[in-house]
């Protein structure tokens, strides 16, 4: 079903983009994470309008596979607000595709030229046309708009933000953040 495809699709390109954006030296994952970033972003969308396409399914299950294989590196700002939500029964690859355009904006100064060259190889300009594509992408795949739609309250917003803080995702994303 189309909810379950756009979550998990993408969270594999969150995978894919915390990936390309970690602080973590590996090359190999680096390199990983661009090329499954690159085909999850050409056709992710597409599984929306073509729900049956093998050649859109198998594009999208190789672009996952390689962000499974790039998270050695570790992940991000998205994953570390994400998984404590998980806690209250919400999909986790939606929840992370709602935050990540607001993490790429948050990451993006500190990125530095890890984020000049994400956004190069994927066709973006800057950071801020990457989390615009990223929005346009949950507004096509049916996503909400954002965590408060989701039923997230602000009670779990300061809870998850108490986590995420701590935990280990803060600890290799592109710009670590605190509980505020």
């Amino acid at each position: 079903p189309l909810p379950i495809s756009a979550g998990t699709g993408l969270d594999a390109l969150s995978h894919c983009l915390e990936a390309c954006l970690s602080p973590v030296f590996n090359p190999v994952a680096g390199g990983l994470a661009k090329e499954g970033a690159g085909r999850l972003m050409r056709r992710l969308a597409d599984v929306a309008e073509h729900p049956s396409d093998i050649a859109v399914r198998s594009e999208i299950m190789m672009g996952a596979i390689l962000g499974g294989l790039s998270m050695v590196k570790g992940l991000g700002a998205a994953h570390a607000v994400a998984v404590p939500l998980d806690e209250i029964g919400l999909h986790h690859g939606t929840l992370v595709g709602v935050v990540m355009p607001h993490a790429i904006r948050f990451v993006a100064a500190s990125a530095g030229e890890r984020m000049t060259d994400l956004c190069a190889s994927l066709g973006y300009r800057d950071a801020n046309a990457l989390a615009d594509a990223l929005t346009k992408l949950n507004t096509t795949l049916g996503l909400p708009p954002d965590l408060r739609s989701m039923g997230v309250s602000d009670e779990d917003m300061r809870a998850a933000a108490t986590v995420a803080a701590t935990g280990h995702f803060n600890r290799t994303s592109a710009r670590p953040a605190g509980e505020s």
